[in-house]
C-alpha cells in the first residue's frame, strides 16, 4: 500500500505526495522530484517551505532585535549617568564661582561702608565682647586710626571691660584683634570674609556629598 504525505499551507487545500515514488527514485535528485509533482502539490511544497523560513527568519529577527535593545538601553544608561555626573560637576563650579564673587563684591562693599563710617570698629568690638564670660578684662589691636578713634569714646569703652588698646598698622581699618586670658578673637575684614568663604565653601561641599550618598 502507497503511503503518502500531506503538505498544507495558508489559503491552499491539502495536497498528497506520493512517498513511494520518491523513494522508487531516490538518485533522480530534488529537481527531478518537484517536476514529477503535480503543480498544485508542488505550490503547497513551496509556500510551506516558505512559510517555515519566514517563522525561522522573524524568530532570529525578534531576537536579534532584543538584544539590540537590551545593549541600547545598557549604553543610554551609562550615557545618562555621565552626563548627570557631567552636569553636577558644572552646577557645583557654578555655584562655587557664584559664591566666589558674592563674597569678593561683599567685601567691596563692606570696605566702601568702612571708609565712610569710622564707627564700624567699635561695632566689631562690642561684637566680639558681647559673646564673651562677663567680667572677662580685654585687649583689643586696630589700626592706628582706628585707635584714635576708640580712645575718644570712653563712655563706650568702659562698660565693655577694655584695659588697654593698642595699635598695628598691619590691621585694616574696621577691624580688630582681641585678646583676653591667652584667647584670642580675629574680626579682621580679611579674617572675617575668609570665614564666610570657608563656611560657604564647606556648605557646598557636603550638598554635594548628601546628593552623590544620600545615606
Amino acid at each position: 500500500m502507497a503511503e503518502s504525505v500531506a503538505f498544507e499551507a495558508p489559503g491552499t487545500e491539502i495536497a498528497a505526495v506520493d512517498l513511494d515514488f520518491v523513494e522508487d527514485h531516490p538518485r533522480d535528485g530534488l529537481t527531478s522530484f518537484l517536476n514529477r509533482l503535480e503543480p498544485h502539490e508542488r505550490d503547497a511544497l513551496y509556500q510551506m517551505i516558505d512559510a517555515e523560513i519566514r517563522a525561522e527568519v522573524t524568530q532570529e529577527l525578534a531576537t536579534e532585535n532584543e538584544r539590540w535593545r537590551e545593549q541600547a538601553h545598557a549604553f543610554l544608561e551609562r550615557v545618562a549617568k555621565q552626563l548627570e555626573t557631567k552636569v553636577d560637576d558644572e552646577l557645583t563650579a557654578v555655584a562655587r564661582n557664584a559664591v566666589e564673587l558674592s563674597v569678593a563684591m561683599a567685601e567691596q562693599i563692606m570696605r566702601r561702608s568702612i571708609e565712610l563710617d569710622e564707627s564700624t570698629v567699635l561695632r566689631a568690638v562690642e561684637t566680639i565682647i558681647y559673646r564673651a564670660k562677663r567680667g572677662t578684662k580685654f585687649t583689643v589691636i586696630a589700626n592706628p586710626a582706628d585707635r584714635e578713634f576708640l580712645l575718644q569714646l570712653p563712655e563706650n569703652l568702659k562698660p565693655l571691660n577694655i584695659e588697654t588698646i593698642e595699635a598695628d598698622q598691619r590691621i585694616e581699618r574696621g577691624g580688630c584683634v582681641i585678646t583676653a586670658d591667652g584667647q584670642e578673637w580675629d574680626y579682621t575684614v580679611g579674617g572675617r570674609f575668609e570665614k564666610l568663604s570657608e563656611t560657604v565653601r564647606e556648605s557646598i561641599l557636603e550638598a554635594k556629598a548628601t546628593q552623590e550618598d544620600p545615606d
